[in-house]
């Protein structure tokens, strides 16, 4: 049988600098359109749902539509990132454990101008647990933007894993404390 998509490393470059790494599953017979897969957070990277992401590609790939799996600033619970600043080279400390969830701006907006320097001019963005919350943090600042649908599966509750996780004083004390270093600018 052959494969309706064909796979191609990528990478996708943010306003702040990083270079991170996608997974392009181009169709064979392309309509110009593409669907963004946001993974969720714990741990999670769009590299380690292999059967899950060539599903989606191969089902996408029959319709016309490309499939990039981008592994975001918050893949892993920590990890060495390049990030390009004034001409140079740094490593920078990333991963979940790291990750605030505003920067899904940069993520977001630099897969779909990689995607558009492809010749796609059709997006979805689809978001998967945390990735599905990254949407709604994106579409809130983005009110107008090119993308066509939102697909949220299972979006995460992360307010109430910590909730769980903590107990309830020790989840206000934890919450107070993160309000005062956003004050102090040190959140």
């Amino acid at each position: 049988m052959v494969r309706p998509v064909r796979a191609e490393l990528i990478s996708v470059e943010t306003r702040d600098g990083l270079s991170l790494p996608a997974l392009l599953f181009a169709p064979r017979r392309a309509r110009g359109a593409a669907a963004i897969w946001l993974h969720g957070n714990g741990g999670a990277s769009a590299f380690y749902s292999v059967r899950r992401s060539n599903a989606l590609a191969e089902a996408l790939g029959r319709r016309g539509i490309a499939f990039c799996a981008l592994n975001n600033r918050g893949a892993e619970t920590e990890k060495r990132l390049k990030r390009r600043r004034r001409g140079r080279s740094e490593r920078v400390l990333l991963g979940y454990a790291h990750e605030r969830i505003r920067d899904c701006l940069f993520d977001i907006d630099g897969a779909l101008a990689a995607l558009r320097a492809r010749g796609y001019r059709t997006f979805y963005l689809v978001g998967h647990s945390t990735g599905a919350n990254k949407i709604a943090v994106w579409d809130f600042h983005r009110r107008r933007n090119p993308v066509r649908a939102y697909v949220l599966v299972a979006p995460g509750d992360d307010v109430g894993i910590y909730y769980q996780a903590l107990g309830p004083r020790r989840f206000v004390r934890a919450l107070a404390t993160a309000r005062a270093r956003v004050r102090a600018g040190r959140g």
